[in-house]
């Protein structure tokens, strides 16, 4: 497989896309005004207690507090200096969260999941700083290495190594991209990481609160030292600056990745040029076809994702069995890669289209968990239930896609639908009947959205010239394009030669 990450850097946004066989599969967005919060440690104050939720808020100077839950909070770090200390720390097991924090108490926390809606975001208090090969973690000692890495051999190689390096009091964990490296390549990360450490801690016993006490690199930088390997075979980015920035601040890469990284000079802009921007409009779809005529269609609520599959186009052979096989089988693919690409996460439902034949239920259950072994992300895939529903979880770190490139409608609310036009049309004339009777004014200059305003002019209109008889009065009914299909005006005015409204 030919993979190719592409960078696209403007002054408004940095886009960094990744292709698999020229097929977009992933999608990273970086604006100035909305850096990414993962990885950045505050000095902040704990606001408020829930002893119910066993959790604290803490306020680090962002729009929302920030949800600290007790399994996220290192205890032995956070009481080691207090009066004391041992009392509590002989007892973690038996600890409520009023025992170890308290409203007002300062402390050093890390963004673990970014804000969603009106929820803020998770923290944690068991800080870590992430190098090329090695992640840091002053506040324990534990040594851990990759589950992505599957060989024992290597596993118990590389956790010898960095065990005679570990700095006395922190842990380390071993990332995917360190099998196979050295212990002097392992020194070198780990000096670096150090430094950083000592500049956090530094820094965090003079600030005040709010203050960002350690910042992750930038999107490119990231992408770099976190997806960048020997499994990328092309690098390519459009900003002459970031790439001579990346050649000069990337010593740690070998020689034949350093290569790999290109200029792009090309004057399409690199996103046209390799066809992303096409693609990223269709990943904002509801609608996803596939190549027999079979479509997805994906939906994001607030609790969960949902994916449905139907045959649409596609029909198939003469065996309805196989024909639905086919389809659960070719979706299973567009599904694992629409996911990445979207950055799904939480809980996933797919409702396949039912399969009466258990072998063929079996296999697209597999294929489905092969097409998420390509996934940087940890994903839990549980079997096919008696409803043809395959229930998945997917790790949250950062917005969805559609969050990072929509905002929610300001008609609907983000449910995707109004009112009819004929529900507001008799809405409207119930108001206009109500306005009959509480106005003294002879004339009603009635406004509405032109879709209401016709409507109402068609299935109203004798009983509006009843009203205006009965009343004594004038209804004048002007469509407004301005207007809102939700939106409409009852006013009462002067009689006037010329209003400018429609009369009955």
């Amino acid at each position: 497989m030919y993979t190719q990450i592409l960078s696209n850097v403007t002054p408004t946004a940095t886009r960094v896309a990744v292709l698999e066989d020229s097929k977009l599969v992933e999608l990273y967005i970086e604006r100035p005004k909305h850096v990414d919060l993962v990885g950045n440690i505050y000095k902040g104050r704990v606001s408020n207690i829930a002893p119910g939720m066993q959790a604290a808020f803490v306020d680090v100077g962002l729009e929302h507090d920030v949800f600290l839950p007790m399994g996220d909070i290192n205890v032995h770090h956070l009481h080691m200096t207090d009066e004391g200390s041992d009392d509590i720390l002989g007892h973690v097991q038996e600890l409520s969260i009023r025992d170890i924090l308290r409203p007002g108490q300062e402390i050093d926390i890390q963004i673990v999941k970014e804000p969603i809606g009106t929820k803020g975001a998770r923290g944690t208090t068991n800080l870590t700083i992430p190098g090329r090969y090695l992640v840091l973690m002053p506040t324990t000692e534990h040594v851990g290495v990759s589950r992505r890495i599957e060989d024992e051999e290597e596993r118990e190689r590389l956790k010898d190594l960095v065990e005679q390096i570990r700095p006395q009091g922190m842990g380390l964990i071993v990332r995917t991209v360190a099998q196979g490296k050295t212990l002097e390549e392992f020194r070198g990360d780990i000096n670096y990481l150090q430094r950083r450490w000592e500049k956090v801690n530094s820094r965090s016993k003079n600030a005040d609160v709010y203050t960002l006490l350690y910042q992750d690199s930038n999107l490119v930088q990231k992408i770099i030292r976190d997806i960048f390997s020997a499994n990328i075979d092309e690098f390519v980015i459009d900003s002459k600056d970031e790439f001579e920035h990346i050649i000069d601040a990337s010593s740690f890469l070998s020689g034949s990745l350093r290569e790999k990284i290109q200029y792009y000079q090309g004057e399409t802009p690199i996103f046209e040029q390799y066809g992303i921007e096409g693609e990223l409009e269709k990943a904002l779809n509801r609608k996803v076809w596939l190549p027999s005529g079979g479509y997805l269609i994906i939906e994001e609520t607030e609790a969960l994702v949902s994916i449905d599959i139907n045959t649409g186009r596609f029909l198939g052979y003469s065996n309805l069995e196989e024909t639905v096989f086919k389809t659960n089988s070719e979706a299973v693919e567009q599904i694992a890669r629409q996911i990445r690409l979207r950055n799904l996460a939480g809980i996933i439902v797919i409702d396949f289209i039912d399969m009466e034949d258990e072998e063929h239920r079996r296999i697209v259950v597999e294929k489905l968990k092969d097409a998420f072994k390509r996934d940087r992300i940890k994903t839990n895939i549980l079997e096919i239930t008696e409803l043809g529903l395959v229930q998945m979880t997917r790790q949250r770190h950062r917005p969805s896609l559609s969050t990072k490139m929509k905002e929610s409608c300001p008609y609907c609310s983000g449910t995707g639908r109004v009112l009819s036009r004929e529900y507001m049309g008799s809405k409207l004339f119930r108001e206009i009947q109500s306005a009959c009777q509480s106005e003294s004014s002879q004339v009603l200059l009635v406004s509405a959205h032109p879709r209401v305003a016709r409507l109402l002019l068609e299935t109203h209109r004798k009983t509006l010239n009843d009203l205006e008889e009965r009343f004594g009065k004038k209804i004048y009914v002007r469509g407004e394009l301005g207007f809102h299909q939700e939106q409409f005006k009852v006013a009462g005015e002067r009689l006037t030669n010329d209003p400018g409204y429609d009369n009955f």
